[in-house]
């Protein structure tokens, strides 16, 4: 199991949390994928906040983002390594897709098909008061079951290219479910 070290964990933590109740309750958190910050892999779009003005903006008021996007995009710089998905949390599996084509949406008509399906697919894990949900995984390379119980650090899938994406990566987000 890889774990992030030094300022990276900071920086990791709040990119994908985006709540303080999350960073002041001590939620731990595991890095989601089987690669290396910064040489496998490396951050795109981080969770979008409005500024003053209006403007989606990530966590350091800068453009890293887009309008309404709801967590952390990790890519990779190869596609073809098959790198693996990690649970990042213990807790009950509550959600799996596992049906969705990997393919670069192109046209209109390829974004029509992915409507209400974004996440393309993807693993959605229950732990503590969080709702932990890990998309764009490969088809057909998700593990995992609904009710199932996974430990941290636990292989749930592949990286993939599935849903809503214009790039293979990893869409990571949180959500407090007692807020």
């Amino acid at each position: 199991m890889k774990r992030i070290k030094s300022n990276l964990l900071l920086i990791w933590l709040y990119c994908i949390t985006c709540s303080y109740n999350a960073l002041a309750g001590g939620l731990k958190i595991d890095f989601p994928l089987d690669c290396r910050i910064g040489e496998d892999c490396f951050f795109t779009n981080l969770v979008a906040h409005k500024d003053e003005a209006g403007k989606s903006v990530d966590f350091r008021c800068r453009s890293n983002t887009y309008d309404g996007h709801s967590g952390t995009d990790i890519a990779v710089k190869d596609y073809n390594a098959n790198i693996a998905v990690l649970s990042p949390v213990s807790g009950e599996v509550i959600g799996v897709r596992n049906f969705i084509p990997d393919k670069i949406l192109t046209t209109e008509e390829d974004k029509a098909k992915v409507k209400n399906l974004e996440c393309g697919n993807g693993i959605a894990i229950k732990h503590e008061q969080y709702r932990i949900q890990l998309c764009h995984l490969k088809q057909n390379s998700v593990t995992a079951k609904v009710g199932q119980q996974i430990k941290a650090g636990d292989k749930v899938g592949e990286l993939g290219l599935s849903g809503k994406t214009f790039f293979p990566h990893l869409h990571f987000s949180i959500k407090d479910t007692e807020s």
